[in-house]
């Protein structure tokens, strides 16, 4: 006869339980991970796995905006056209391929 209406509880419940849960594992997952050997061998494989790539693509995208920013900055002078090099092309390529792997 009469038809109950569900209730928003159980998901707001739900919810609630699942933040507070994710919220208490992150300080446990720390504990005895920094400076371990576990800690090094993911920051070389995330490092060459991924960063290295990005920065191999940070280096491309930065040579291609040299040339519209060596335009603008060639009023200033040939050390403006150098800042520009050195932001755009010279710390990339540092950052992909000179540095050791895994140090950020």
């Amino acid at each position: 006869m009469f038809r109950r209406r569900p209730t928003a509880l159980p998901s707001v419940l739900s919810c609630l339980i699942l933040a507070v849960t994710l919220a208490s594992a992150q300080p446990a997952l720390a504990q005895g991970f920094e400076g371990s050997k576990t800690e090094d061998v993911m920051a070389k494989g995330l490092d060459a796995l991924l960063v290295r790539p990005l920065g191999a693509v940070r280096v491309v995208v930065g040579a291609a905006f040299l040339i519209p920013a060596s335009l603008l900055a060639s009023p200033g002078g040939m050390e403006s056209v150098r800042a520009a090099y050195e932001v755009l092309v010279d710390e990339p390529v540092e950052f992909a391929f000179r540095r050791e792997l895994g140090d950020f």
